[in-house]
């Protein structure tokens, strides 16, 4: 399921949101146009989080790093779409440097239970998933009853 959009107005502009969203948008766009196919492995080599370099105390930089990082197009834009949709009523609600630290503590906090459950693991980890799931579990725990619509692609029918 895509989430579209929620029925739970914000009174302020979500503009750490918004600032995240243009932050892994250039990103995005550094890598894709200008980094490319060749370059991407060295790029993910350096700023992508190796559980198995972590673990050894090395390359501490790409906890934080690799939080901006995403795998395809696809991944930008589904993180960014449930950035937007549940970030704003949450930083609404926490105020804008809380939610920012609330959502790099949970991008942090995935980072490092990856490295923990995976430590010896070489495969490149990219992506806002896991601030994005803190966001998420945020959201549900704020706005427990909120309606959110919701798009159902073809081929995946409700039982």
């Amino acid at each position: 399921m895509l989430p579209l959009r929620d029925h739970n107005p914000s009174s302020r502009f979500p503009f750490i949101t918004y600032s995240i969203i243009a932050v892994c948008a250039a990103i995005w766009l550094y890598e894709y146009f200008v980094v490319g196919a060749p370059g991407i492995e060295a790029f993910f080599d350096a700023y992508a989080l190796h559980p198995g370099e972590v673990s050894r105390g090395a390359a501490l930089g790409t906890i934080f790093s690799s939080m901006f990082l995403h795998g395809s197009w696809l991944h930008f834009i589904g993180n960014m779409l449930f950035l937007k949709i549940f970030g704003d009523n949450l930083e609404d609600r926490m105020g804008h440097f809380p939610f920012l630290l609330f959502y790099i503590l949970t991008g942090v906090a995935a980072a490092i239970f990856q490295v923990v459950l995976d430590t010896e693991s070489m495969v490149p980890m990219v992506g806002a998933s896991g601030a994005i799931a803190g966001v998420m579990g945020g959201y549900l725990l704020l706005y427990p009853k909120a309606k959110v619509d919701v798009l159902v692609p073809a081929g995946f029918g409700i039982v």
